[in-house]
């Protein structure tokens, strides 16, 4: 099946819900925009890409970073609103400088039923910052929103200090959620035991059991996101969506390279 755009051109017509998504691109494809979109199709649904940031980096480490103006980052998610009605999530990765375009989409009306993710990429694997202000350019980001930080980035989000095994996850998750957050995603991939995740609402908490695979590969937190806002824009429950995409994650693991 086929659509017509306004302009006459006909566009391929893509099974399942629409999910936009701000983040960085990875110009070696390992995280990023790249991988999200990757992501969102495996789970079934569409991807619309918006570039908050240009990366210098290749498959070992960043390089550097530059932002895209906000202004320009704007203009992207507006021209998306203007043709792509009916996006049932957003997915916020790298935020760069966009704090302020992300308070305002959020405000509009086209985007007030969609699902909202939030992955508070604070720093590359290598230690790169990726983010104007730290953790407090999340200030006022989060009410509301479905939130997947791992160990570092939910000490930081919490005030707390860094969590060293799966119950001081918890607790950091358990205050990100007393900040406003509607949900929690707290990753335990960093930690020295098997790598538990948990799933925290204000009802209580889900503990995500895991095992620990051998290989490891760039990206899994910008996948695990993306995924879960694409099972989220299909009408799954919070903790069904993070079930499967912990699962899509284990899976991606078990296929890469050493």
């Amino acid at each position: 099946m086929t659509r017509k755009r306004d302009d006459g051109l006909e566009v391929g017509a893509l099974s399942g819900a629409q999910v936009l998504v701000l983040a960085g691109l990875d110009p070696s494809g390992g995280a990023g925009l790249f991988a999200d979109g990757g992501a969102i199709v495996a789970a079934g649904a569409r991807p619309l890409l918006c570039a908050t940031a240009l990366t210098y980096q290749s498959t070992r480490r960043v390089h550097g970073w530059h932002r895209v103006d906000p202004a320009a980052v704007e203009a992207q998610v507006l021209a998306l609103l203007d043709d792509e009605p009916g996006i049932r999530a957003v997915k916020i990765g790298m935020l760069a400088g966009a704090a302020d375009v992300v308070a305002r989409m959020r405000r509009r009306p086209e985007l007030r039923d969609a699902s909202w993710v939030i992955d508070p990429v604070l720093a590359s694997s290598s230690g790169a910052p990726l983010v104007d202000g730290g953790a407090g350019a999340y200030d006022g980001l989060l009410d509301g929103v479905v939130v997947t930080p791992n160990a570092a980035e939910a000490a930081a989000l919490s005030g707390l200090p860094s969590p060293m095994n799966e119950d001081e996850l918890l607790r950091c998750a358990e205050a990100i959620v007393a900040r406003g957050a509607a949900a929690v995603i707290a990753k335990g991939g960093h930690l020295a035991a098997e790598p538990t995740d948990w799933v925290v609402t204000a009802d209580g908490a889900v503990r995500l059991p895991g095992e620990r695979r051998p290989r490891s590969r760039r990206g899994t937190g910008c996948r695990m996101a993306s995924f879960l806002a694409a099972r989220l824009a299909q009408g799954d429950a919070v903790p069904d969506a993070a079930t499967a995409a912990k699962a899509f994650v284990a899976a991606y693991l078990d296929e890469g390279e050493a």
